[in-house]
């Protein structure tokens, strides 16, 4: 039960360290197998908000690509110089003269940069009948010659998150490296959802702490109840539209929650609470596109509405 992985004991956090970091969440990728419980836990024993995305960030991956090995760090590189959408796509996955499949091009975001040792990277492999590109995703070494990942600048929020881009020059992919599908429609799409969930699993965690550092029992029983629900909605269909409508609330929730974790926060410490003010875009990632897909899901149950802060249409 969550309740049951979000009492255990708390230890002192991870620092500035990703090292420390993934470290931690080695052993317990070692003892926890369901990603939404890895994602929770993984946000108890963060005393920062950027070890709790990337804890939630991690599961959430292997609940997308379970064959993903647990003990080394995986990123999904998508965007491009153009953005995400399918036709932004220009890295390529082709066959060479001599019969090997070959990737080229470029990504612009790999998130724990010279860190990730695993990288799923979507490609164009060509274009379907209807005119629009074929993409397939594939996992490979970050080791493997011809991938060069360099690292990027510290971000004004979470500086010690990692990132970087990513250059694939000829780089050869093996057929069990392929994943089954349209990269798009198949992960791509339902990774937007299945990420939102599982760093929210994550931030309830990071949330938890708090409310037990602060001695806070009733906040820390409406914490667990979000905590539950998350949990199980982890496991549903992340194209159901009910998840979409059931996770805008459970966002809304969060938020009020981080919102008075910070002010009781800042009453123990100070330089915390500032860090949580400096992060707190790390829960606002891909808000506009969350926002379509919410609004889209309440159009889908027969609810028409407009959220007022999505600004023009995207497609998602």
């Amino acid at each position: 039960m969550p309740a049951n992985l979000l009492l255990r004991t708390l230890g002192d956090g991870y620092g500035e360290s990703v090292e420390v970091w993934w470290s931690a969440y080695v052993a317990l990728a070692a003892e926890l197998r369901r990603p939404a419980d890895l994602a929770l836990v993984g946000g108890l024993k963060s005393e920062r908000l950027a070890w709790a995305f990337a804890s939630g960030y991690q599961a959430a991956i292997r609940a997308a690509i379970p064959r993903l090995p647990p003990n080394e760090p995986a990123s999904l590189c998508v965007t491009e110089a153009r953005g995400g959408h399918p036709r932004a796509i220009e890295a390529t996955l082709r066959q060479a003269p001599d019969g090997r499949l070959v990737a080229s091009g470029k990504k612009t975001y790999v998130t724990l940069g010279t860190l990730a040792r695993h990288l799923v990277v979507v490609l164009r492999e060509g274009e379907q009948p209807n005119g629009r590109p074929a993409l397939r995703a594939v996992v490979i070494p970050a080791d493997r010659p011809g991938v060069t990942i360099s690292a990027g600048p510290a971000l004004p929020f979470a500086p010690e998150l990692p990132h970087g881009a990513l250059r694939l020059d000829e780089v050869e992919v093996f057929p069990d490296e392929l994943l089954p599908g349209d990269a798009y429609e198949g992960l791509v799409r339902p990774f937007r959802t299945v990420e939102d969930l599982h760093v929210l699993a994550a931030t309830l965690g990071f949330l938890v702490r708090e409310a037990r550092l602060s001695e806070q029992s009733g906040r820390l029983q409406q914490l667990l109840i979000l905590a539950v629900a998350t949990r199980d909605l982890c496991a549903a269909d992340p194209s159901d539209a009910a998840v979409h409508v059931t996770l805008g609330g459970l966002f809304s929730a969060v938020e009020d929650a981080a919102e008075q974790a910070n002010l009781t926060r800042a009453a123990r410490d100070p330089e915390a609470a500032e860090r949580f003010d400096r992060d707190r875009p790390l829960l606002s990632v891909a808000s506009r596109a969350r926002a379509a897909r919410l609004d889209q899901a309440w159009t889908a149950v027969g609810v028409h509405q407009h959220s007022p802060n999505q600004g023009e249409p995207s497609e998602v």
